[in-house]
């Protein structure tokens, strides 16, 4: 108890998250104690342990008082003592999950594989595959799909530990990844199938010449994604990337049916450039306000769109961003972007109501109008309608990041025909447009119509022949491999950004993780919430 109570007093505890026991303590200790104790009783005839119960008080009331009062004395050293009883307490868990984890001591032994693996037939490390998938679902569908001949399948149960220890991998570190790596069943499973062991770590016993991860196509499947990608990137695991064993599969998120023809869409984005696609043989043309025929092309409509997912994965009011791109306020002159020279907010103050006037257009006659206003570092927008007040507001200290100005700066071009409202012609049908964001999704549901559409919750929604045609036949599917930034020849080795994105991202400095995705909202695609 006192060893613990100083251990947290020292804040030693909160990085290892072990407890001590009382063997920690004794580790490498010698201690003579005398006690004179009449009637004495013992555990047993050889006498090792004394059990006498009014001994056990008062020993260790006076050790207690003269270790506290040492320890008082001696901070630094009682410190140190310290942290060799948490490094014992951690190398005892080590060894305790080592003991708990049956590793298999032969590659090809198939006595000791995990019993959710379904394994292939052929020991050529050169040709056999082992597909990770989360879930018994997912692992059913590609069980059927999969070539028994030299693909594998494990499926693993739910969101894996993450095992990212912040640690130099020596000494006493590596027990700390060891010991958080061996504490999941799943992590322990996939060791096991592996074939390498951890300690020893054994390559030339890998049993699969590529360890491909397949998770579903959506946030779950990211997330399981990226855990695994940092189990792999500890050492001795990180051995397997720099050898180019590690790969991504890519399963569809989509079945798109016209017709006879059938497509198998990665992602939303990919959905909606097909949608734009269909939607461009399908528009007769684009007619803007002032009634002339404007010549749309292909190209026009992609600048758009691109325009489009900018704005949308921006944070903030996203009609005041369009309509600040459309009034041209991120005009660029000399490379330099007006607004961003304006002590006395003279240009944004006139953007804002040059923003209000463009909206106002497209009210009828009796409605009340915007006012376009800057107050507390924002662009405002406000307008009565039965007699509530609307208000919208645009940060623009977030918003005078140089690197969003400059994205918004590209399309000031494509921004500025969207000033007046346009008509687009479909057949019999017209849509009236009003603004940039609601030209492409009108162009979006037009490419949709008569679609046969089918999204994937999951691999396990897919029929194992859709699953072999699209992701696991090795004539057509797209495996994406894990490499390090730094590439020496077949090699690649992880650089110091390497290991700061992991640190970012997987660490337990939350500070840290919410600034970088503040900074790198920006580049946000694919976004699925």
């Amino acid at each position: 108890r006192l060893i613990n109570k100083y251990a947290n007093d020292f804040g030693l505890l909160k990085k290892d998250k072990v407890t001590i026991v009382g063997d920690d303590v004794r580790e490498g200790l010698i201690c003579v104690l005398s006690v004179k104790v009449p009637d004495p009783k013992f555990s047993s005839q050889t006498k090792e342990k004394l059990v006498s119960s009014e001994v056990r008080p008062v020993v260790e009331t006076i050790t207690n008082e003269k270790i506290s009062l040492w320890f008082d004395q001696n901070p630094k050293i009682a410190k140190i003592i310290i942290g060799k009883i948490i490094h014992a307490a951690v190398a005892r868990e080590v060894a305790r999950k080592a003991r708990e984890s049956v590793r298999r001591k032969n590659a090809i032994d198939i006595t000791s594989l995990p019993g959710k693996l379904a394994d292939c037939q052929s020991n050529d490390i050169s040709k056999t595959e082992l597909f990770i998938v989360e879930g018994d679902s997912a692992g059913g569908s590609a069980k059927q799909a999969r070539n028994r001949e030299f693909q594998a399948v494990l499926p693993l149960r739910g969101k894996i530990l993450n095992t990212f220890v912040e640690a130099k991998n020596n000494s006493v570190d590596v027990k700390k990844v060891f010991s958080k790596m061996l504490s999941s069943n799943e992590i322990v499973t996939l060791i096991n199938a592996i074939g390498t062991g951890v300690e020893p770590f054994e390559l030339e016993k890998l049993r699969y010449g590529k360890i491909v991860i397949m998770t579903d196509a959506d946030v779950d499947g990211s997330h399981i994604r990226t855990l695994l990608l940092t189990f792999f990137n500890n050492k001795p695991f990180n051995e397997l990337i720099k050898k180019g064993h590690v790969y991504i599969a890519q399963p569809p998120l989509y079945k798109i049916k016209s017709g006879k023809t059938i497509d198998y869409l990665k992602n939303e984005n990919d959905l909606e450039k097909l949608a734009i696609e269909n939607s461009i043989k399908k528009i007769e043309s684009v007619i803007f306000k002032n009634d002339k025929k404007f010549n749309y092309d292909k190209n026009f409509i992609f600048q758009s769109y691109e325009l489009y997912k900018l704005i949308k994965s921006i944070d903030g009011d996203k009609e005041i961003l369009e309509q600040l791109s459309i009034v041209g306020a991120f005009t660029e002159k000399d490379n330099i972007i007006l607004i961003t020279k304006d002590k006395n907010n003279q240009k944004k103050l006139g953007a804002i109501k040059a923003v209000a006037e463009n909206l106002n257009q497209n009210l009828e006659k009796d409605d009340s109008k915007w006012r376009g206003l800057i107050e507390n570092d924002s662009f405002i927008l406000r307008r009565e309608f039965y007699h509530e007040l609307i208000e919208k507001r645009l940060d623009f200290n977030f918003l005078l990041n140089n690197k969003i100005l400059t994205n918004l700066s590209k399309f000031n071009k494509i921004a500025n025909i969207f000033q007046s409202s346009c008509v687009i012609k479909e057949g019999d049908a017209s849509h009236k447009v009003n603004s940039l964001i609601e030209f492409i999704e009108i162009i979006i549901e037009i490419g949709k119509k008569n679609l046969s559409l089918q999204r994937f919750k999951g691999l396990g929604e897919m029929n194992p022949d859709e699953l072999w045609e699209t992701t696991l036949n090795p004539e057509n599917n797209s495996l994406l491999k894990v490499n390090y930034s730094e590439l020496n020849g077949e090699i690649s080795e992880p650089s110091s950004s390497d290991d700061e994105i992991f640190f970012t991202l997987m660490g337990e400095d939350v500070s840290k993780r919410k600034n970088f995705i503040n900074s790198n909202a920006i580049n946000v695609s694919n976004l699925d919430i």
